[in-house]
């Protein structure tokens, strides 16, 4: 097959899985081009491209918000996909991408287009109505969306009205290399191995809400003194986060770790502890189920999959930071002997979350769109 990838955001992680994907795709046998905006792409995009050297990549400026250039973008994207065509198949990542592709596809009737949102915009508590309404009027085309999850899949059924034989559930699957022993991540931590460890990853912004986080670990803590927490990764609300760690009173007991690499830290855990509004299917779950981390979260996206209640973590019933903080000491009552094996029992199930099993199902959708092309 001829594939074309098309993202607008080229850092964090809707473009590591849409990456992952390509090699995954080249390694199938597939012909692969890559396009991408350079105005949010960073240092680990570039590095990956680089090593992606059997793919042909092609820079194309989108901007992030809605407005008047997405015109000039639609323009380019087609003579683009015109000179370097004809494609199979155009996928789209991402809410801005999956416009563009959908749009310019009313112009190029035999490219098949297909649309992967890494969680709808809409999934947040905060979002813009307008975000749905446009999300249902470009539903109809594009050949098939594919959800990260099945709560992504029922958003977009019961919120969305988009119709279901439209979406495919395809999760997520990482390659993840950088893994470090429990020790060594320790050691990397300054922390010994009788430390209770609740760890989180991701950026300080307000679908993570790291202030539910604080407030759940500040009530487990002080019925359990040895807890500590170490937060893994900055961003915008991180004064608004050490105020609140200030007033909670947990300051000796919070841990940061604001520019450092997540991957080699994450075996340090002993539990991931989760507290956003909303997400597609977390990469960091993978991470952390896939080096024996079990998960403690509120009930996003992604928990169906990955938080099997009582055997890889535990879910909070609501998004509550009484909630959470009810399910994290769930976790920590457990027995040493029962720890265990609920982290032997996360590693087996991170398993099933690789970059193969990803390919395997996203090429089986392509072929499947295409062959309804065909009949």
């Amino acid at each position: 097959m001829r594939v074309c990838q098309l993202i607008e955001s080229a850092s964090g992680g809707s473009v590591r899985v849409a990456l992952d994907l390509t090699q995954g795709l080249v390694r199938a046998g597939d012909d692969v081009t890559f396009i991408y905006s350079p105005l949010r792409a960073d240092e680990a995009f570039y590095k990956k491209k680089d090593s992606l050297s059997c793919v042909r990549f092609e820079a194309l400026p989108m901007e992030r918000s809605v407005g008047w250039r997405d015109i000039v973008s639609l323009f380019r994207l087609y003579r683009l996909l015109k000179n370097e065509g004809p494609f199979d198949i155009l996928h789209a990542h991402s809410s801005k991408a999956g416009a563009l592709a959908r749009l310019v596809g009313l112009f190029l009737p035999r490219l098949k287009v297909v649309y992967t949102p890494h969680a709808f915009v809409t999934m947040s508590p905060h979002a813009s109505r307008l975000y749905g309404l446009i999300e249902w009027a470009l539903s109809p085309f594009g050949a098939a969306i594919m959800a990260v999850s099945a709560d992504e899949k029922q958003h977009a059924v019961k919120v969305l009205g988009i119709v279901p034989d439209k979406i495919r559930v395809v999760p997520n699957g990482i390659a993840f290399d950088s893994v470090a022993t429990r020790e060594v991540a320790r050691q990397a931590m300054g922390l010994d191995d009788s430390v209770f460890v609740v760890g989180f990853v991701g950026r300080l912004v307000e679908q993570k809400n790291p202030m539910r986080l604080i407030e759940a670990f500040a009530l487990v803590s002080r019925m359990q003194p040895a807890l500590r927490l170490t937060l893994i990764g900055s961003g915008p609300l991180l004064p608004q986060v050490e105020e609140t760690i200030g007033h909670a009173g947990i300051k000796d007991k919070v841990i940061f770790f604001k520019n450092h690499e997540a991957q080699p830290l994450i075996s340090a855990f002993d539990v991931l502890l989760c507290s956003s509004d909303y997400e597609g299917l977390s990469l960091v779950f993978l991470e952390a189920l896939q080096v024996g981390v079990p998960i403690v979260s509120t009930p996003v996206g992604g928990t169906h999959e990955s938080v099997l209640s009582g055997q890889t973590g535990f879910v909070a019933d609501a998004f509550t930071a009484a909630s959470l903080a009810q399910a994290l000491k769930a976790f920590v009552a457990l027995p040493q002997d029962a720890r265990q094996d609920m982290s032997a029992a996360a590693k087996r199930h991170g398993a099933l979350f690789t970059v193969d099993a990803m390919t395997k199902a996203v090429r089986a959708v392509y072929q499947d769109v295409l062959r309804i092309q065909k009949s």
